[in-house]
């Protein structure tokens, strides 16, 4: 497990109820997830995280050709935590309490189809795709990692995101890891076993791996993770110093293997979102968001013009 900062109880002038989200700082999760001014933005969205990247040079494109918003306050954290300030309308950091009224839910097509299905979003719509997996090592691979068959050694410290509070994101590498190894006639079972239960070689993450992956790697509490492509080319892109990465077969093209999951992204404007939710949903699912997350290694889908 990766080392945290302590877990302080909660110390607000009203007292906090077991029933209410809540999310803590975690250390190296912070709030780096919390993105922008939420009391003067003219549009909130909801976005889960680990395309972070290219969701930022999305809003700053739209802001920018649409300055009356003076702001886009955006979140990027998994869905489960998302559901929570979607349900509630407040974020809690450790004893703060902000208020907010989402506009646009972006996630994984199933969450946002259950939510439609509750009428709290409109028909959600698909914007981009994943384009594969990668492995995520450090620089110059000291450890000497090559495949998943040195995995079930057990000699290398892997670390996978928590198979609970991330269970998207745990699925998509779990089941390509189990297909993988069936390929190379290795023990599928027993890796499936010992990534979901955890065993003396596996790290789970806590919340958010995108930002725990890379620091588990850097901090040498892991020796490799499995990543979306996409993440390992942020983190190769902004600490060329520290990290490499190994992508699957066609990770990064329109040709990736059969056996790797692929995660399609959806967004959505919520039921009693602003006037911008519509507008700045249709943005996403044209060319210059396509052309954006293009360039941070997934696909988008290209719909419309705007």
């Amino acid at each position: 497990m990766i080392t945290y900062t302590l877990d302080w109880p909660k110390e607000s002038a009203i007292p906090g109820h077991e029933s209410e989200f809540s999310w803590h700082d975690l250390g190296t999760n912070r709030v780096l997830d919390f993105h922008g001014d939420p009391v003067h933005a003219g549009l909130s969205i909801l976005s889960d995280g680990n395309h972070h990247m290219a969701l930022l040079d999305s809003v700053q494109h739209y802001l920018k050709n649409n300055p009356d918003l003076k702001d886009i306050f955006y979140v990027t954290l998994p869905p489960q935590v998302l559901n929570g300030i979607l349900e509630q309308r407040e974020i809690h950091i450790a004893n703060l309490k902000i208020n907010i009224q989402p506009d646009v839910y972006i996630g994984p097509e199933n969450i946002l189809q259950n939510w439609h299905q509750k009428r709290a979003v409109d028909t959600p719509a698909l914007f981009a795709r994943s384009r594969g997996l990668a492995w995520l090592i450090r620089k110059d691979n000291p450890t000497g990692f090559s495949s998943i068959s040195d995995l079930l050694s057990g000699k290398f410290r892997f670390f996978i995101s928590n198979p609970v509070s991330e269970k998207a994101s745990y699925q998509v590498y779990h089941d390509t890891l189990c297909k993988l190894a069936q390929q190379q006639a290795l023990n599928s079972n027993e890796l499936s076993t010992s990534l979901s239960k955890g065993c003396p070689w596996v790290m789970h993450g806590r919340f958010v791996h995108h930002r725990e992956a890379p620091e588990a790697i850097a901090s040498k509490q892991a020796d490799v993770a499995m990543v979306y492509y996409h993440l390992a080319l942020r983190y190769t892109r902004i600490f060329p110093d520290i990290f490499e990465m190994m992508p699957l077969p066609g990770s990064g093209t329109e040709q990736v293997s059969a056996d790797q999951e692929i995660t399609e992204y959806a967004i959505a404007r919520v039921r009693d979102g602003n006037q911008h939710a519509a507008d700045f949903c249709d943005y996403m699912k044209g060319e210059t968001v396509a052309d954006i997350y293009q360039r941070h290694g997934l696909q988008g889908t290209r719909t419309t013009n705007k």
